[in-house]
């Protein structure tokens, strides 16, 4: 969000009397990594109304702000104070978790498609898993703690004209986390040779030996 408007981390949802009239005010405001979107119900031509998904977001960058517009949409900017607190946490660490995690790739490939290696190449890649697992983890932490403390918030400022929601970025956050960690034990199966698992460097190294001590034999 607002790049791939599926993904998002919060929703803000707004719950109006039934009594009350339609307006063009912002009923649903969902919060990304890279900026906001407002949804609520527009009016055509005609004067009748419709609900228009995402139609006022930001540009996308790292790091944003509410902006006017926005604000007189909300009806309350107390609410886009609260929320872009607890966002900010996020925006400060998935980057960071997601440099790390590529640059994984790179003594992953070397060890592919060179066997023979150095075993420290496959020793860095456990050591970058590991931090981009707790990294992951931290803020994984931080968005479900973040949530929890935004929802009382919201429902106290609001007197529960609004409520929050969990979006699923927060979910492929969980699924990264525990594929991150996956990686941590099967990196440490590979680097210590336990649970069963040999590197291949292992294996080749394993038959050069007997290649060279057959030929000394036979000599």
């Amino acid at each position: 969000m607002p790049i791939l408007k599926p993904v998002w981390l919060l929703g803000l949802h707004s719950n109006p009397a039934r009594s009350q009239p339609v307006t063009d005010v912002a009923t649903d405001v969902r919060f990304g990594l890279w900026g906001y979107c407002a949804s609520g119900y527009q009016f055509s031509s005609s004067g009748s109304p419709y609900f228009a998904q995402d139609y006022q977001c930001s540009h996308p960058k790292l790091g944003f702000t509410i902006t006017p517009t926005v604000e007189t949409l909300l009806g309350d900017n107390r609410l886009a104070d609260v929320l872009l607190k607890g966002v900010t946490y996020a925006l400060l660490l998935q980057p960071i978790s997601c440099i790390i995690t590529f640059l994984i790739l790179i003594p992953s490939i070397v060890g592919i498609f060179h066997p023979l290696a150095p075993g420290f190449v496959t020793i860095v890649s456990l050591l970058l898993s590991i931090i981009a697992a707790f990294i992951e983890t931290i803020d994984f932490v931080l968005v479900i703690v973040l949530v929890k403390v935004a929802q009382s918030r919201v429902s106290a400022a609001t007197e529960n004209q609004f409520t929050l929601q969990w979006g699923p970025a927060v979910w492929m956050s969980l699924a990264a986390t525990v594929c991150l960690w996956f990686g941590v034990i099967g990196l440490s199966a590979l680097v210590c040779g336990c649970c069963g698992v040999r590197s291949r460097r292992a294996e080749l190294k394993e038959l050069q030996y007997k290649n060279e001590k057959g030929e000394d034999d036979t000599t």
